[in-house]
């Protein structure tokens, strides 16, 4: 029984991890065009899947494959995982640039919100110094 079961459980984890730096992939490369972001999801879409399906032919034709061909199937699996680890950095950069907008708008919130404290602690501080002279004045007033 398990001898059937690890085969299914090692292929499906392959096939989460490839589907997940698929999706980050296809996705951080519309980032990176987004002017044409349809197109490029409909693209990356392609070559991530013609990845799979000719790193699964070399897999299985590996000796039946003459050497010219094997060596253009290699070389195009090896560019299409560079495409998609651009695709994967696209993604992570533009989620870290939205992550550090955000964080420096709350700086922002909070340079605000300090200076905000300071004018109203001045503010304080020079209405006691005149309630004590209004007090002072009054006190004077009734003697």
């Amino acid at each position: 029984m398990k001898k059937r079961i690890f085969p299914f459980i090692v292929a499906l984890s392959a096939l989460s991890v490839s589907a997940s730096a698929a999706f980050y992939s296809v996705f951080g490369l519309s980032h990176l065009f987004a002017g044409a972001s349809t197109e490029v999801i409909i693209m990356a879409g392609a070559l991530e899947a013609a990845k799979l399906v000719v790193a699964s032919l070399l897999y299985q034709y590996w000796g039946v494959i003459n050497k010219l061909l094997r060596a253009y199937l290699i070389s195009a699996v090896f560019i299409l995982m560079i495409i998609t680890s651009g695709g994967i950095y696209g993604f992570l950069s533009g989620a870290f640039a939205e992550t550090n907008t955000q964080s420096q708008f709350l700086d922002k919130q909070i340079e605000i919100q300090t200076a905000k404290q300071n004018v109203l602690g001045g503010k304080r501080e020079d209405l006691s110094v005149e309630k004590i002279q209004i007090n002072k004045t009054i006190a004077d007033v009734r003697r």
